[in-house]
């Protein structure tokens, strides 16, 4: 299986658009594959029975033998169906029918199979999917609520089900020879883990006249039981199994749920009027509650990410408010994220949540996303940890089970795009390498996929105190309205890839991982590539850089720093063995593809996005750093470093082009490839070196005044997979207005713009 990892390119504070699914046609499904060349284990037919369906339960004996005695000659008939669609479906819902006479349920607590092939599911995290299963297995409430809408002929936006409500689904092949049921299905099942953090896995059903086969989906894997025969009586006592499994799932999280609808009037205000009219209840967006390790619940404002399935499995969501224990309303709080991830066991004490308590083991590191609280979920017995269902048959030592555990972060940071001009973006940059340097430095921790999303603006009255300079330190010296004594005006987030050194094998260094469009090259490509390009001379700073710096940090590490690239003699070839390693210069080049993209997306204030005569070469710069793939021989992005400075501003917005010499200098700093040096350099020798680029450049705009504000809320029309999303929150916690100057355009939940984001695990 593969060891990546969609990101969706989405940091804690923000979202990316997705769309969703594989295709329904064999022809296309194959191309756009969420499976992505993996093959579900497939299991035993009894053995799934035990494991996931709760065969050895003595009480569900009987109810299996009345659905033998009632349904098989039903299930038998089906060979011969003129309608299996229909057919199933009326099967399924006689054996629920019996399920709730046979356990005394009431009538809103039986499971219903709904046909729903006509129009997708609604309201996915995601935002966008094509998914149309056949059947859906949700609660009698929901169905009746969908089911009056079609028959009063409603409008078609509130005849779907949203993601939400959804238990289960049933792919049938009427007789289509569809090659790819099982992939669908999969894809759906991967789609509903994203849509469900109440639900550990899911369940699904592929059928045809003949035969059928019973899916499991959770954070480890997917897993498809045996093909069984409609004829066999074995057959049938699953199926029964599979219905009391909708109606007692095997494992859920206690600690999440959705809000009652009939509450739904008292959510917050991110809530549209359209959300908060009273539409009926299976359309309704999920308001989703979360409970911390002391019981406080909070409200969710928005889901800003979904991981991909079968990894860590992330899932990301704000929240501006809290309710206490015992308390009946919900009350306003400060701004947080809570992080849901499923973490390997095997590697707990390596996981996010273990890197960041280390980072902030002695107090708060400043520039690092503050840890709140964490821990691990509680199982839904009450009893131990919430962990994914194990079967040893077919996992052996192959994969490793996980365990849910919740970060809930401060959540007031803000969206890179939330700088108000570009000497406030480039400020925020000089401190974010710098917080990378004193992070590996001081705490033996290399970050590994920094971009876009995972660099944010430090709310304005943060006053995290640090050690070292901060760029407003170094600028105070020389320029009054710059305040010194803030801490850095970076939050880095996002530390599901970092190494940790002596936690963590050093052989893990040589592994690929990151955010394609952002991830150095080296990195990418692993550390074969034989440019010999020289580096060039630390910048000699001059003028109000030169003497800042000097105040700042004197003139002894000045003269020694200036000096780092004085040998420019290089390797032939490949970099040796030893030198194959991710190291701390590959994440400042990652801070040189932030730049680049936030330059060639941004807008200045008040300007007219139609008035942009240069936004169609922003376009080719910007597919060249989003279409990069890991180890992709054909990377576009090698080109950028050879424009010049002419040549970048007629990719700039015509208000920014004073900056096309700025990304020459960066451009020229970062080009080589450092681990070819005959020489072995120092760990920080390009964090020094792209640092008194962007002073040099800082110090220039102040001097002379030429700042430039840039819009908060709209960036330019170049087509970017990273364009503004309305789940941007504002301090206040309310929806920003729509940031891009273009519709978003809908990301794939197979495959994003800029490629799926590699983890280790």
């Amino acid at each position: 299986m593969s060891s990546s990892s969609q990101s969706s390119h989405s940091s804690y504070y923000d979202s990316s658009a997705s769309s969703a699914t594989s295709s329904h046609h064999c022809g296309e499904t194959h191309a756009t594959s969420i499976l992505d060349g993996h093959v579900p284990p497939k299991v035993p037919l009894t053995v799934f029975d035990a494991a996931l369906l709760d065969a050895g339960t003595e009480g569900l004996k009987a109810f299996t033998d009345k659905v033998s005695e009632r349904y098989t000659t039903v299930a038998r008939d089906l060979v011969d169906s003129t309608d299996v669609t229909f057919d199933i479906m009326r099967l399924l819902n006689g054996i629920s029918q019996l399920y709730q006479e046979h356990y005394g349920l009431a009538s809103p607590q039986r499971v219903e199979f709904i046909e729903h092939s006509h129009t997708p599911l609604i309201h996915h995290p995601r935002k966008s999917t094509v998914m149309r299963p056949s059947l859906i297995a949700v609660s009698s409430r929901v169905a009746q609520s969908y089911l009056s809408c079609r028959r009063d002929g409603e409008a078609p936006d509130i005849t779907a089900v949203a993601w939400h409500h959804v238990l289960a689904a049933v792919y049938i092949d009427s007789g289509t020879e569809d090659c790819h049921l099982a992939d669908r299905c999969a894809s759906f099942l991967g789609a509903l883990n994203q849509a469900r953090p109440d639900m550990s896995g899911s369940l699904a059903l592929t059928t045809t006249r003949g035969a059928c086969s019973i899916f499991w989906s959770d954070a480890t894997d997917i897993y498809s039981s045996h093909p069984a025969a409609w004829t066999e009586n074995a057959t049938l006592a699953s199926i029964a199994r599979f219905v009391h499994r909708l109606h007692t799932p095997l494992a859920v999280d206690s600690t999440v749920h959705l809000q009652d609808p009939a509450h739904v009037e008292a959510a917050p205000t991110y809530l549209s009027a359209a959300d908060a009219s009273p539409n009926p209840l299976h359309g309704k967006e999920p308001v989703w509650l979360v409970q911390d390790d002391r019981g406080v619940e909070y409200r969710i404002s928005a889901v800003l990410d979904v991981g991909k399935p079968w990894t860590h499995r992330n899932w990301v969501a704000a929240t501006t408010q809290r309710r206490a224990v015992g308390a009946k309303e919900f009350t306003d709080c400060t701004r947080m994220v809570i992080k849901d991830c499923w973490s390997t066991m095997s590697r707990e004490d390596i996981a996010e949540s273990a890197i960041l308590e280390h980072i902030h083991a002695d107090g708060e590191f400043p520039g690092v996303c503050r840890v709140l609280s964490s821990f691990r979920v509680p199982g839904s017995d009450g009893t131990g940890y919430l962990e994914s269902v194990y079967l040893p048959d077919v996992q052996g030592d192959r994969l490793a089970g996980r365990r849910k555990h919740r970060l809930l972060l401060d959540g007031t940071g803000k969206d890179l795009y939330a700088c108000a001009s570009v000497a406030d973006f480039l400020m925020v940059m000089y401190d974010a390498i710098d917080v990378l340097r004193q992070l590996h430095e001081r705490r033996g921790i290399l970050h590994r996929d920094i971009s876009i999303r995972n660099i944010l603006l430090a709310p304005d009255n943060a006053g995290r105190q640090s050690d070292a300079k901060a760029i407003q330190d170094v600028l105070a010296y020389k320029y009054p309205s710059v305040q010194a004594g803030q801490g850095p005006r970076c939050v880095l987030i996002d530390f599901d890839n970092a190494f940790w050194k002596d936690k963590m094998s050093e052989s893990s260094l040589q592994t690929a991982v990151g955010t394609p469009a952002f991830v150095a090259r080296s990195v990418s490509h692993e550390f074969l590539l034989e440019n010999q390009l020289p580096p060039r001379p630390i910048l000699k700073l001059g003028g109000s850089a030169k003497e800042c710096y000097l105040y700042a940090y004197g003139e002894e590490r000045y003269n020694a720093l200036s000096s780092l690239h004085d040998h420019r003699e290089m390797l032939s070839g490949e970099a040796p063995e030893e030198r194959r390693l991710h190291a701390p210069r590959h994440d400042v080049e990652s801070c040189f593809f932030v730049i680049l993209h936030f330059f060639i997306t941004a807008l200045p204030a008040g300007a007219d996005p139609s008035d942009d005569q240069n936004v169609s070469s922003g376009k080719v710069v910007c597919n060249k750093l989003e279409s990069a793939r890991m180890g992709d021989i054909g990377d576009l992005r090698f080109s950028l470093f050879n424009i010049s400075a002419r040549s970048w501003t007629s990719c700039l917005h015509p208000s920014l082009h004073g900056f096309g010499r700025l990304l020459a200098s960066l451009a020229g700093v970062v080009q080589p490839l450092y681990e070819l040096c005959e020489e072995e350099l120092p760990p920080y020798h390009l964090h020094e070196a792209v640092q008194r680029v962007l002073l040099a450049e800082m110090c220039r705009v102040l001097d002379a005044k030429e700042d430039v504000a840039l819009d908060t809320h709209r960036r330019r029309a170049v087509d970017s997979v990273y364009d503004g999303s309305p789940l941007w929150l504002l301090p206040d916690g309310n929806p920003a207005p729509d940031r891009s100057s273009r519709k978003r355009r809908a990301l794939s939940l197979i495959r994003s713009g800029s490629g799926p984001r590699r983890r280790l695990s």
